[in-house]
């Protein structure tokens, strides 16, 4: 009997999560993260978002979150939460696995719009003629 063997550095999706962006979509996705990954490291860490988000409203808008993160007005806040829910091993980086299975669960409906991504992220990535370069 053979046996497939993922990488131990790739947490295993579920099929759920899997089927549920389109190809399309998801190649759209490994674009807006490559964006954010600005040191090319396959990583996204706080101070990598931070600079895309001020640089790219598009990230902001699909985020969910203000382009300018301030303490005092709850942007922090906002953005802390949206970091932290895709950070699922909690290493303080995003890696692009975290990063596709999290956006998998919002666009499948599992997380309430409230929570790391906004309600405009689903339509940004199914939209026809989305501008992800």
């Amino acid at each position: 009997i053979a046996l497939a063997v993922r990488p131990a550095t790739a947490p295993a999706a579920s099929a759920h999560e899997q089927a549920s962006l389109s190809p399309r979509t998801e190649d759209r996705l490994r674009r807006l993260f490559i964006r954010c990954d600005s040191s090319g490291d396959g990583v996204v860490n706080k101070r990598e978002l931070i600079r895309t988000l001020r640089q790219d409203p598009e990230v902001a808008v699909f985020f969910g979150i203000p382009q300018h993160i301030r303490q005092e007005d709850g942007s922090r806040e906002a953005f802390e939460r949206a970091f932290q829910g895709m950070d699922a091993n909690d290493d303080r980086e995003i890696s692009w696995e975290e990063f596709r299975n999290h956006v998998a669960k919002a666009h499948a409906g599992g997380l309430k719009a409230s929570m790391a991504l906004g309600a405009a992220a689903a339509a940004t990535l199914e939209a026809a003629s989305g501008s992800i370069p």
